[in-house]
């Protein structure tokens, strides 16, 4: 898309969108809700937690 090929990335969405290994959450809503973590929308998320002082929040 960025280099101006718009007939292929729209093959290429198309692709992704017929694999069906993606969806969007019912309510555009419940994206920032906070305890609505690891759901059909999130890709790349990185979950943190708490340790005990460690001096970061890495798991």
């Amino acid at each position: 898309m960025q280099k101006g090929d718009k007939p292929k990335a729209a093959s290429e969405f198309r692709a992704v969108i017929a694999a069906k290994l993606y969806s969007l959450l019912p309510r555009y809503a419940d994206l920032w809700n906070a305890g609505n973590y690891n759901h059909s929308e999130s890709i790349y998320e990185i979950s943190f937690g708490q340790a005990n002082n460690t001096g970061n929040n890495f798991v």
